[in-house]
């Protein structure tokens, strides 16, 4: 899916904060008048945990007339979740570069998907298995370690079996499909939103022997695909396209 950003000025913001607290009143006695129900509404990602009652109004509160309203936790705790998978990779490739099996199955082009904890019942261990797909090989590689130690390396090739696809994945699939169709004139899609899916064979075999994405472009969540693309990151090029018309 596409990623997009927001700017806000600095006097714009300071607007917006006065507007904000001038409108306080009239929220809460809005919230209270709504609230008939008596249904409390804590959002999940909350820090402290203690309860507001927001009635039927949106979270983060989103006061008539005003725009740019940003939730900046959900990106925060995502940021977060990236940087510790890739301390993992990091400190993975860092303590094993020297390891033959490990290199050959990866080769010089790979994607780091996943760190995946596992859990032993029968003793105490730090187990975890990381997951990555090689463009140079196309295959899946699974890396097992036990206490911070790797103990075995695993391929499987693409057509076999392929773990699901990454926001990084998807994003370079997007782009690769949008530029692929700008390129044709149909710059229509420039002004869509671009989503994509890990593709599987048309010939009914399961997986395709690259790593393919199915990438469509939809003016709006439930609106139907104007553009289509199979994007194949091995080889970086549209495999097959289309156009709604």
């Amino acid at each position: 899916m596409q990623l997009t950003s927001s700017r806000v000025s600095g006097t714009r913001l300071s607007l917006i904060t006065l507007g904000i607290f001038t409108l306080l009143p009239i929220i809460s006695q809005t919230a209270a008048a709504r609230n008939t129900s008596g249904d409390i509404h804590i959002p999940k990602h909350h820090e402290t945990g203690h309860v507001h009652d927001h009635g039927n109004l949106p979270w983060p509160p989103n006061p008539d007339k005003m725009t740019n309203i940003v939730d900046f936790s959900k990106s925060s705790e995502e940021q977060t979740r990236h940087l510790k998978k890739k301390q993992r990779f990091d400190d993975l490739e860092r303590k094993n570069h020297l390891r033959k099996d490990l290199k050959d199955a990866l080769g010089n082009k790979f994607t780091r998907i996943e760190v995946v904890d596992k859990d032993n019942k029968d003793r105490p261990s730090q187990s975890a298995k990381y997951v990555y797909f090689s463009l140079d090989k196309n295959s899946t590689v699974e890396v097992l370690t036990e206490n911070g130690e790797l103990k075995s390396v695993k391929s499987t090739p693409a057509n076999e079996y392929q773990p699901e696809i990454t926001d990084e994945e998807t994003e370079l699939a997007v782009q690769l499909a949008q530029t692929y169709f700008v390129n044709r004139g149909f710059t229509r899609v420039n002004e869509l939103t671009g989503y994509g899916i890990l593709a599987y064979s048309p010939s009914g075999r399961g997986f395709f022997s690259g790593r393919v994405i199915y990438v469509s472009f939809h003016a709006t969540p439930d609106a139907p695909p104007e553009f289509m693309a199979w994007v194949n990151l091995t080889t970086k090029k549209i495999i097959k396209s289309r156009e709604e018309r």
